[in-house]
């Protein structure tokens, strides 16, 4: 992994796991486990040490479920979401068992033998694959969500003078290339951020590397499977074969 994609990943872990609604819903977990007492832990703690324990518990698998998800995103973003899903999720149970055992261990002076270690993993395995998919599921949910007010907050990042109507955008190693009517600018961010800050502005992703607005389009023309779009600023975006159906329901290639 380089360094590149090794400091977009922390800037995303960081940013999220510096909103409030983390460390509400965190917090929130570990007081009804602490209340509810499983595995026995009601039987052996008082409350307060119960609620110690398992805010440890949530918060370091919250933590190192986010952060493996999306260093594995950087490291795999240009294969399929299966291969990511998979590895994020052993991953992340391999984390958090080191978690689990290390902090029986400081609670409760246990520590598993050898034997007991694949149990231990297939159980926090699982809790991860649920970890797993529900971060998917909520960064793919915040992509897909566009801001009410007809405002870009992709141009809050642009210089001044780069900023205008938004064209297209394009990846170039772990940068995103934004192509506006008033010049070009590279940003260090992955391109599903960037498309989640498009606000309304009519378009889609075409290519795993490529978005593009409809209202730059100014012409199309098939490449075999696939096809080409062609902005009124002569930039070429390729639709790949599995996205001809969006530039079809937008009207842009015959049905």
């Amino acid at each position: 992994m380089s360094k590149r994609q090794l400091q977009v990943a922390m800037r995303e872990w960081t940013r999220n796991m510096r909103l409030p609604l983390t460390w509400l819903f965190v917090i929130g977990v570990a007081v009804i486990l602490a209340l509810i007492g499983p595995f026995g832990t009601d039987q052996v703690m008082i409350l307060p040490v119960a609620l110690a324990y398992w805010l440890l518990i949530t918060a370091g698998s919250y933590a190192i479920g986010l952060f493996v998800n999306v260093v594995v995103s950087q490291y795999l973003s240009g294969s399929g979401s299966l291969p990511r899903f998979g590895l994020a999720a052993a991953l992340t149970g391999i984390g958090v068992s080191v978690l689990v055992v290390t902090l029986n261990w400081a609670f409760f002076s246990h520590f598993p033998e050898a034997a007991q270690w694949p149990e231990i993993f297939g159980s926090v395995f699982l809790i991860s694959l649920v970890i797993t998919g529900l971060l998917a599921a909520v960064d793919a949910h915040l992509a897909a969500d566009a801001p009410a007010s007809g405002r870009v907050p992709l141009m809050d990042r642009l210089p001044l003078d780069k900023r205008g109507t938004l064209l297209a955008l394009s990846v170039e190693d772990h940068y995103v290339r934004v192509h506006t009517d008033k010049g070009e600018d590279l940003l260090l961010m992955r391109l599903s951020d960037a498309i989640r800050e498009t606000g309304e502005t009519p378009g889609a992703q075409v290519h795993r590397s490529y978005w593009a607005a409809w209202d730059a389009v100014a012409s199309v023309r098939r490449d075999g499977a696939r096809a080409v779009l062609t902005l009124a600023s002569g930039v070429e975006i390729p639709v790949s074969r599995s996205n001809l159906h969006k530039i079809r329901e937008a009207g842009l290639l015959p049905r």
